[in-house]
């Protein structure tokens, strides 16, 4: 658990964009809580311990910048230096042919705090995928607590809507989904622990 302030600052780094998103546009307020707990994404839990293996010197290729792994692993450093105050950020890398569908990149983002997982940040292809997501969210966890819909415009003038939604669970972890941000074809899922 996060018991200072400025630790817990630290944690809401890679939410800034979506909180403003989601509070900026028109909104609909749903019940307080999910219909169950959202614990993990992709086989990552919330407040357990990083179990994957390290990635290999030659987790790259960085020609095309595709993995050569076969199966998933972090690069970062967990054991030993854990950062300033236990907080560190890891990527971990995904094989080209188990990437999940909604993901963007090779790769997803976390928080470790002491090595346990408190955040995970899913780029993902924005307006492209934010109705499967809104939907693989929604049958998880129920109705979200907050949901919006808003119209994005690009440099060339086409109008897009696009999807924000605040989930919160029994044990107070939330998962946002950010249909998009200021390019139309990258979103976020994001989910952090109380």
């Amino acid at each position: 658990m996060i018991t200072n302030e400025k630790t817990k600052n630290r944690k809401f780094r890679n939410i800034g964009i979506a909180l403003a998103i989601i509070s900026s546009a028109t909104a609909i307020e749903m019940p307080a809580c999910c219909a169950q707990s959202i614990t993990s994404l992709y086989g990552l839990t919330l407040d357990a311990q990083l179990t994957l293996p390290p990635c290999p010197k030659n987790y790259l290729d960085w020609g095309s910048g595709v993995p050569t792994i076969s199966n998933a692993c972090w690069v970062g450093n967990v054991s030993g230096d854990n950062g300033k105050d236990g907080w560190k950020s890891v990527f971990v890398y995904f094989p080209e042919h188990a990437v999940p569908d909604l993901a963007n990149q090779f790769y997803f983002q976390l928080d470790l705090h002491n090595g346990a997982i408190e955040s995970i940040y899913i780029e993902t292809h924005g307006i492209y995928t934010q109705h499967k997501a809104y939907r693989q969210l929604k049958k998880k966890c129920g109705a979200p607590r907050h949901y919006s819909r808003k119209i994005m415009q690009n440099g060339f003038g086409a109008t897009y809507r696009v999807v924000d939604a605040l989930w919160r669970t029994k044990s107070g972890d939330e998962v946002y989904l950010s249909g998009a941000g200021g390019d139309i074809s990258k979103g976020a899922i994001i989910a952090i622990t109380a």
